[in-house]
């Protein structure tokens, strides 16, 4: 009963978090476990991505983040053409006889996207303020 309760509250826990989290085998990078948050992120369905194994650009980040113990952002192209930014947390651990990486995905589309705005705008801004500045030099002549 105890392990029951246990695998249908981890059930719900996962389904209602906010970020990204797959399952992945460390040593085939067969894809374990999804849950939707992460469907969205990749834009694949749970169906198709529990079928296929690790994509190989966030697997390969997945063993580099693990050796460093550090977080990654990556751009993935989803196969609608659209791009999310998305950070990568990995924790590798011992589970059945397996090595099993849980990979944590969090979209920072929108942080990246309004850095981006920042950046123009500032690059905007620095032109109009040379300009006026010329013009000011250039009426004091």
């Amino acid at each position: 009963m105890v392990t029951s309760f246990n695998n249908e509250l981890m059930a719900i826990i996962l389904e209602s978090i906010h970020v990204g989290v797959l399952l992945v085998n460390a040593d085939d990078h067969n894809i374990l476990g999804v849950n939707s948050q992460a469907e969205n992120l990749l834009g694949r369905s749970r169906e198709e991505l529990l079928q296929s194994k690790c994509d190989e650009q966030i697997c390969n980040i997945c063993t580099m983040i693990y050796s460093y113990d550090d977080a990654k952002e990556v751009i993935i192209n989803r196969p609608d053409g659209s791009k999310k930014y998305i950070k990568l947390y990995v924790t590798e651990k011992f589970i059945n006889a397996s090595n099993i990486y849980i990979i944590t995905l969090i979209d920072v589309t929108d942080n990246r996207e309004v850095e981006e705005l920042l950046i123009d705008s500032w690059g905007e801004a620095k032109t109009l303020l040379q300009q006026n500045i010329l013009a000011i030099n250039t009426n004091e002549d």
